[in-house]
């Protein structure tokens, strides 16, 4: 699956789950911009036919929560009984939809995703996020591995083909860690607040996976 399926299928889980400090590509800022794309023409994403360029901006949804969506908190302590119980329906449902298995909630939740989301970033320079983003995604949905820990980012690298080695040292360097802060004040300075967001030509921001019928029209405007 190429990485603008990562937006309409796994990416869209995140806003279904409604996580704090979960994990990956759904905790993070798609920025699509008119462009030619390197996707296959079999890709049944928002994305597919509209000659779109995807740039990645990964970050800590939990600090944005804390500054600019405090109230998520607060509604996750009184949960109103039928809405949670049709939550976990549409979870499955898109869960179902996305090709994807999910055994929710896993052991450790919520999780501090900081490791993995850190890797998403040095990844992205490669083009290797969106890989990396599955493997994350199931070895923390489908497999209950924590991915907080060294021994769970290394599960996750053996199923992406990746060094472990060798990104366990790149995301301990400060200039990554700086920028995972630096994307998630950027989306507060664009006027977010959770995740999925998506940007399409510069400034036209949506929000959430139900939002990608519209992702799709507003890209299909900017080719007329």
């Amino acid at each position: 699956m190429g990485a603008a399926a990562y937006i309409g299928r796994v990416g869209g889980l995140a806003v279904a789950l409604g996580v704090g400090t979960a994990i990956v590509t759904g905790h993070g800022v798609a920025s699509a911009d008119d462009a030619t794309s390197n996707q296959p023409s079999s890709d049944t994403s928002p994305t597919s036919g509209t000659c779109t360029r995807i740039r990645w901006r990964p970050f800590m949804v939990g600090g944005v929560f804390n500054i600019v969506n405090p109230a998520i908190y607060a509604s996750r302590q009184h949960e109103v009984p039928v809405k949670a119980a049709y939550g976990k329906k549409n979870l499955n449902d898109w869960a179902r939809w996305s090709g994807v298995e999910i055994n929710f909630p896993p052991s450790v939740f919520p999780v501090n995703s900081a490791k993995v989301m850190r890797a998403c970033l040095v990844l992205d320079r490669e083009g290797r996020l969106p890989q990396f983003a599955r493997a994350a995604y199931e070895a923390y949905f489908r497999d209950d591995i924590d991915i907080s820990q060294d021994f769970g980012v290394r599960a996750v690298c053996a199923a992406a083909n990746v060094d472990a080695d060798v990104l366990l040292a790149a995301i301990a360097e400060p200039a990554v860690k700086d920028k995972l802060r630096a994307n998630g004040d950027e989306l507060i300075r664009r006027g977010g607040f959770g995740s999925p967001t998506l940007f399409v030509g510069g400034d036209d921001m949506y929000f959430g996976n139900d939002a990608l019928p519209l992702v799709r029209a507003a890209l299909l405007r900017l080719r007329n």
